[in-house]
């Protein structure tokens, strides 16, 4: 059986490196790394949550009612490294399995040096969604490398008055030709960003495109990482010189943009 195999290829390979830990996840506990647990069923489907992290280390920052009264007030620095330390660890967060909260996370990291009581407010917010829905877990289904396609969504706002920077989203991942052809299909979310873009934008249009070029980016990062995976002789700088013609070796890749608002009509 496959188990069987993947075991004698670590015992040679524990032969020859040294390993720290070793733990098969296909266990009814899995196991953990970097503050997710994962867990592996016999049908190659793996399920990840962040339950135990974010009961354990995402804490709301106290604020008593009489500053909640005073929400323009600025902080002072004692609340602003507790502020500091919050936006770090919910970065960790968004960034290994709870990618709807990247956004605000971003934007949150923005107002640490002006931040005020309303700030404090909004990180605790924040911070009262991950614990309500901490039991969120993500599931990555099989898919056949041969049936593989990448896709990619993208988008982006305008600086609101008085913000410096518009910010710029995108989520990635894998799925199959079904979801083009608008029928259902299997769907593997493999990253997510949202930040701030570092250029004037005179309109949505430049942000959208900005997003896009970033996202195109991330999925040909994607791309290689699983050539790499699939072909031990895999050579980046052959795969730059070739970069425009057609590998049916390669997964393709789908790339689905909001519409513009003056195109939503």
């Amino acid at each position: 059986p496959r188990s069987r195999g993947l075991g004698d290829v670590y015992k040679r390979q524990k032969k020859k490196y040294r390993f720290g830990k070793y733990r098969s996840l296909r266990n009814p506990e899995g196991g953990t790394f970097n503050g997710r647990r994962i867990v592996m069923h016999m049908n190659g489907t793996i399920k990840t949550n962040m339950s135990e992290y974010i009961s354990r280390k995402v804490k709301p920052i106290p604020i008593s009612r009489e500053r909640k009264q005073k929400q323009q007030d600025p902080i002072v620095e004692g609340e602003r490294s507790q502020l500091r330390t919050l936006t770090m660890v919910m970065f960790w967060v968004a960034r290994e399995g709870r990618w709807e909260v990247i956004g605000p996370v971003s934007l949150l990291s923005r107002k640490i040096h002006d931040a005020t009581v309303e700030t404090l407010i909004d990180a605790n917010k924040t911070v009262e969604h991950l614990h309500a829905t901490k039991d969120l877990t993500l599931t990555f289904l099989p898919i056949h490398p041969k049936d593989a396609v990448m896709f990619l969504a993208c988008d982006g706002s305008l600086a609101e008055k008085g913000e410096l920077f518009c910010q710029a989203g995108l989520v990635c991942g894998i799925t199959t030709k079904e979801l083009a052809e608008g029928r259902e299909a299997p769907l593997n979310l493999i990253g997510a960003r949202s930040g701030k873009v570092d250029r004037v934008c005179a309109g949505s249009l430049s942000v959208e495109a900005y997003s896009m070029v970033g996202g195109v980016a991330c999925v040909e990062w994607a791309q290689k990482c699983y050539q790499e995976m699939a072909n031990s002789l895999y050579d980046p700088e052959w795969a730059r010189r070739r970069i425009h013609e057609w590998d049916q070796s390669t997964p393709t890749w789908l790339l689905y943009t909001s519409p513009s608002p003056r195109d939503r009509g």
